[in-house]
């Protein structure tokens, strides 16, 4: 992953909003690193982590699918749907960049009081040591566009990043001049334990029976 230079950090890219969806993608197993799904017992909360502003809650959920792979089955149809229904755009942010395997984050952002000023555009990964700027937000609401939020308004989107952001590393994010590091180790090691019980169960389940 490389830092972007001037040249190529142009104004943010917003894709349009698309108003079709499309039906959940088939279960595949046989994705190298990936475990098989069905099998996870975590939850939504296991992929997100929020910090907070003097006037924005913000909440943060990983869509990587080696996360999502160990969700439970209903919270995994759940934004694995969502990531499908939005993939196009998805995929269009980074092709504008000739990227082909984007890193995606479902971002949401609470107004805690009127005339909130706000922009999307602020928010900064840091990654082993590397800060990410997104390459593109699919919106997941139309107020994502705005300059100000009314109090108790919601703003929400996708954004894109030019390398997948894996959940098996520590990450922060900042927005402004705030950094939230709650996807620290303790949160890797949980998914790790989690991931590694899968793969033992999915292992088991494939050894021939000596009955």
């Amino acid at each position: 992953m490389q830092t972007h230079t001037p040249s190529r950090t142009v104004a943010l890219m917003i894709a349009l909003v698309a108003t079709a969806t499309a039906p959940l993608a088939a279960q595949d197993s046989t994705d190298t690193g990936l475990s098989q799904a069905g099998y996870g017992r975590l939850n939504q909360d296991d992929l997100s982590f929020g910090m907070r502003t003097e006037s924005l809650d913000i909440r943060f959920t990983i869509l990587e699918e080696s996360g999502l792979r160990l969700l439970n089955q209903d919270s995994y149809n759940s934004l694995h749907r969502l990531v499908q229904s939005k993939r196009a755009q998805i995929d269009s942010v980074a092709a504008a960049f000739g990227i082909s395997t984007p890193g995606i984050l479902m971002v949401r952002y609470f107004s805690l009081a009127e005339g909130t000023r706000f922009d999307a555009q602020l928010l900064t990964a840091n990654i082993n040591a590397r800060f990410w700027t997104p390459l593109g937000i699919v919106p997941l609401s139309s107020s994502i566009h705005k300059d100000r939020l009314g109090r108790r308004e919601q703003a929400s989107g996708i954004y894109v990043f030019d390398e997948p952001l894996t959940p098996f590393v520590p990450m922060a994010f900042t927005y402004g001049t705030t950094t939230a590091n709650a996807w620290n180790s303790s949160r890797v090691e949980t998914l790790q334990r989690e991931r590694a019980r899968i793969q033992s169960r999915a292992t088991a389940r494939e050894l021939p029976d000596n009955d």
